[in-house]
């Protein structure tokens, strides 16, 4: 998907006549937006042992909210960037690898199934049946982002010596640029 000049994601919107089709109604489907809204609460509930990183992380959810209700691709990466900061602050803070590893791999999901959800309400819009592709990009997502943070909290612990929150804020930004590497 692109943006446009001003930021907006390209393609139809609610209420324009002269590109929808007749009864096409834009929206995110319910499912997508519960599923985009849990995982971007779980990823600022995580980061609630700092809590100048849990502010950030809550602004962050509430901005991924406000994306979804209308429809906006450049507000979804403004609230996951704000989840990623609140990751950052909380890693740089001291604060264990656990809840680290929580919420990124809970801003990861947010993302990508803010993504979907986006890309659904443009394409099918609310009519289409689409239960099954949500459930099964929310499943995939889920699946492999917690192999993922599996992987690297046994890395941390198997790790020679006493590896520190550095190293680990580093491995999430990494994380997080292979991700977006990918999209």
């Amino acid at each position: 998907m692109s943006d446009d000049a001003s930021g907006a994601r390209a393609g139809p919107r609610s209420g324009d006549t002269e590109t929808e089709p007749a009864g096409f109604e834009a929206g995110v489907p319910d499912l997508a937006r519960a599923a985009t809204l849990s995982a971007a609460l779980v990823a600022a509930a995580a980061l609630a042992v700092v809590p100048v990183a849990a502010a950030v992380g809550f602004l962050g959810a509430v901005l991924v909210a406000v994306a979804l209700s209308r429809r906006s691709g450049t507000l979804l990466d403004a609230g996951v960037g704000a989840l990623v900061v609140g990751v950052l602050v909380a890693g740089a803070a001291g604060a264990s690898v656990e809840p680290l590893l929580v919420a990124t791999a809970a801003a990861l999901v947010a993302y990508d199934t803010g993504e979907t959800g986006l890309s659904v309400a443009e394409q099918l819009g609310l009519g289409a049946r689409t239960g099954r592709l949500v459930a099964a990009r929310a499943a995939t997502s889920v699946g492999v982002l917690a192999l993922a943070t599996g992987a690297a909290y046994a890395v941390y612990r198997f790790s020679a010596g006493a590896p520190s929150t550095a190293a680990v804020t580093l491995l999430l930004v990494g994380a997080f640029l292979v991700a977006a590497a990918l999209r």
